[in-house]
């Protein structure tokens, strides 16, 4: 039985699980896409190698997350298609004689013989698995660590995260704004692939093109609020940028936000983080000194 409800998400305290089955796409559910009554969209991600750990294969529920991209204990990326056919991961159509869960429906390749990319020993990557490593405990707990002195509602940092997501990935100017942090990351420039130009929601993006947006997000996020702050005063975004469509925001974002409508780091632009750490500790030099 525990084994059964750790693949449902009724045991994250702050995942709203009965708004999921909702018309369209639940946020930060990866969108199944049916069509025909078959499911034509990678909805479920997986880490080969936990699949060959596992005495008992099973999918677990943090697979079908949109921000879930790596797979910490392993240091790899997760993969969302059958890596010998293409096909997406549909465990409820693999044939009833299959030796294991993990065969694919179409070609019976097993995905526990996949071979995931490994991650770079990078900042950027650190912060990525930071994030997500505390998110998912936010998840159970209903609170995030936003800095090291304030905790905040996991829900609202995730409406934030949703809010921010969007900005770099389907509002205007969010290929600036993606260049720009791939730049000072060190990061290779890319445009994420829609299946269509309706609907753009980041829930139906590609495992890899997810896992490049919150690459940038992780480190837009990181060092809170310095760093987010300095990024937007270095992208230009305006307050309305910042506050466009997102529906009650909650107190510490729009402390931020105050910060950018003050102009701190005013004249910043995308060359270097080493000057965006380096206004950031003369900034809390400053304040310690007051």
């Amino acid at each position: 039985l525990p084994r059964v409800f750790n693949t449902t998400f009724w045991g994250y305290r702050s995942f709203p699980a009965w708004d999921l089955y909702d018309n369209g796409v639940a946020p930060w559910l990866l969108s199944i896409g049916l069509r025909g009554r078959r499911r034509h969209r990678p909805w479920l991600q997986y880490c080969p190698s936990c699949l060959h750990d596992d005495d008992d294969p099973y999918f677990r529920r943090q697979w079908r997350l949109m921000f879930v991209t790596v797979c910490p204990r392993h240091r790899c990326q997760l993969l969302d298609r059958c890596v010998a056919c293409g096909a997406p991961c549909n465990i409820d159509q693999v044939p009833s004689d299959a030796h294991a869960i993990t065969h694919c429906y179409r070609c019976q390749f097993d995905a526990r013989r996949a071979q995931a990319s490994t991650l770079d020993n990078t900042t950027g990557r650190h912060c990525l698995i930071q994030l997500q490593t505390l998110l998912i405990e936010g998840l159970h707990r209903g609170w995030y660590p936003l800095s090291r002195t304030r905790l905040v509602s996991t829900e609202e940092f995730l409406s934030v995260l949703r809010h921010l997501g969007r900005l770099l990935g389907t509002r205007k100017r969010s290929g600036e704004l993606r260049a720009g942090l791939c730049g000072e990351m060190g990061e290779p420039s890319f445009e994420p692939s829609f299946p269509s130009s309706q609907g753009r929601a980041l829930e139906v993006l590609s495992v890899m093109d997810r896992f490049r947006l919150m690459l940038l997000l992780a480190w837009w996020l990181d060092d809170w609020p310095d760093q987010f702050v300095a990024i937007c005063a270095m992208a230009k975004l305006t307050v309305t940028d910042l506050r466009s469509n997102l529906v009650n925001p909650p107190n510490w974002y729009e402390e931020a936000v105050g910060q950018v409508a003050s102009g701190r780091f005013t004249g910043m632009k995308f060359h270097s983080y080493g000057a965006t750490s380096s206004v950031a500790s003369t900034s809390d030099q400053m304040r310690q000194a007051l």
